[in-house]
């Protein structure tokens, strides 16, 4: 194949948003572990721009609250919602209720 063919060729092809993340994924196994000294939040920050799809998906799925006040709070929410005066609600509406954010 001549290079003006391969080039042409290489031009058409578009990268799909999952080949593009198997890339990144492929480009972040193959850097050799840090030293275990290294803060993982000043390496994420520092990374964001080499690897944009997997710091979407540590700050959204490895980030943890360090309180228990967000648990407290809905215990109480479902305490103000489930009374014996309320006792009828359907469980699916009681979740509505308690879980906004979850159920829509």
């Amino acid at each position: 194949m001549s290079k003006r063919a391969e080039v042409a060729e290489g031009s058409r092809t578009t990268n799909s948003p999952l080949q593009m993340a198997k890339k990144e994924m492929d480009r972040y196994l193959s850097v050799p572990c840090e030293e275990l000294s290294i803060n993982p939040l000043d390496w994420r920050k520092a990374s964001s721009k080499t690897y944009p799809n997997l710091s979407q998906v540590a700050w959204k799925y490895l980030c943890t609250t360090a309180t228990s006040t967000p648990s407290e709070r809905q215990f109480s929410t479902a305490g103000e919602i489930i009374t014996s005066k309320r006792n009828f609600l359907k469980p699916e509406l009681a979740g509505t209720l308690i879980f906004p954010i979850r159920n829509a």
